[in-house]
């Protein structure tokens, strides 16, 4: 079984990957306590929610290097990290002639779903905090099966695009790469 991951950090990590969210239900006090110690502040407005504050950030980097050293789930995450970017242009090569018109979006989102669940379950197998992932793109794939083609890429939605870049962004911050700067740092990862 792998480990599991505290609530601090699950708290620290939500925020991270999605930039900036509110809180997950059940969190709620997690996240006040949070921001009691100045790692999490409140945006209130148009869009509301929570974000990481510099220190935030400190934290959670401190927070996910401590997991994956006791886990020893670092070699793990990095291979399903090379798995992910090696679908990642088809992905987006989807995206792109889903806002084309394309008609075979749907069989090639079915398609793609296929390769990507093996990389999931790699990945839940060394962190159990990547478990949700199958089952938010379950239900994606399922609204795209039944003739909503706007959950390939609607923002602000658990759209199939919105999921794979949350996935993209915490494989991302798990292995302490920035955006940006992934080519030179694989290429460093040997």
């Amino acid at each position: 079984m792998p480990p599991s991951s505290p609530s601090r950090l699950l708290v620290l990590h939500q925020l991270r990957v999605k930039g900036f969210s509110e809180a997950a239900p059940g969190m709620e006090q997690q996240v006040r306590s949070l921001a009691g110690e100045g790692l999490v502040q409140r945006r209130d407005g148009l869009v509301s929610g929570w974000r990481l504050t510099p220190a935030g950030l400190l934290e959670h980097d401190r927070m996910i290097e401590a997991e994956l050293e006791q886990s020893g789930a670092r070699t793990a995450i990095l291979e399903g990290y090379r798995a992910f970017l090696a679908l990642n242009p088809s992905f987006l090569g989807i995206c792109t002639d889903a806002q084309l018109g394309g008609a075979d979006v749907a069989d090639r989102v079915e398609s793609l779903h296929g390769a990507i669940a093996p990389v999931l379950a790699g990945l839940t197998a060394s962190l159990d905090r990547f478990g949700g992932y199958r089952g938010r793109f379950e239900a994606a794939l399922a609204r795209i099966r039944a003739g909503d083609a706007s959950f390939l890429t609607r923002p602000l939605v658990d759209s199939y695009h919105t999921i794979w870049s949350e996935l993209h962004e915490d494989l991302l911050s798990t292995l302490g790469i920035a955006r940006g700067s992934e080519t030179a740092w694989l290429a460093s990862a040997k």
